[in-house]
C-alpha cells in the first residue's frame, strides 16, 4: 500500500499497478486526525524518517516525497471515501497518458530483466568485479 497527499501520484501509481496485471485497485480517502491515531497507530512521514536516519541520498528521491507510513493499520472508521480504480481512471485519466506510460515502463523493466536473466555469465563476470573494486 502507499500512502500519499499527492494525487498526481496516486494516479501513477494506480496506472503501474494496473500495468502490472493487478486488479480491483481501491483508492482510500483517509483522515488522520482523531483519536485513533494517538495510540498504537502513527502516520510517519518519509522525509523526516529519512533525515532523522541520516539517509540524504534518498531524500532525493522522487518518488519518496509526499510519502507516508502507516505504523501497524489504518483505522476503519477514519477511511471516509474508498472508490474503485476502473470506475474512475477514465475520467482522473482521460487521455491514458499515466496508464500508457505505466505500460511502457513496466515492459521496459520486464525486458531488461529477461536480458539480464539470459546472460549470466556477463552478470557472474559484473558481479565478481564488484567484489575484488570492495576489497
Amino acid at each position: 500500500m502507499s500512502t500519499t497527499n499527492d494525487y498526481g501520484k496516486v494516479i501513477r501509481i494506480c496506472a503501474c499497478y494496473e500495468a502490472r496485471g493487478m486488479t480491483g485497485i481501491e483508492i482510500l480517502e483517509i483522515d488522520t486526525t482523531g483519536a485513533e491515531w494517538d495510540g498504537d497507530i502513527r502516520v510517519w512521514e518519509v522525509q523526516q524518517l529519512l533525515h532523522c536516519l541520516g539517509l540524504q541520498v534518498l531524500q532525493r528521491k522522487k518518488y519518496l516525497k509526499n510519502e507516508y507510513l502507516v505504523e501497524k493499520y489504518i483505522p476503519s472508521s477514519r477511511v471516509t471515501r474508498r472508490t474503485l480504480w476502473d470506475q474512475v481512471k477514465d475520467g482522473l485519466d482521460p487521455g491514458g497518458i499515466a496508464r500508457a506510460a505505466a505500460r511502457r515502463e513496466f515492459k521496459q523493466t520486464r525486458k531488461r530483466k529477461e536480458r539480464d536473466d539470459n546472460e549470466p555469465e556477463r552478470n557472474e563476470r559484473t558481479r565478481s568485479f564488484k567484489c575484488l573494486r570492495q576489497t
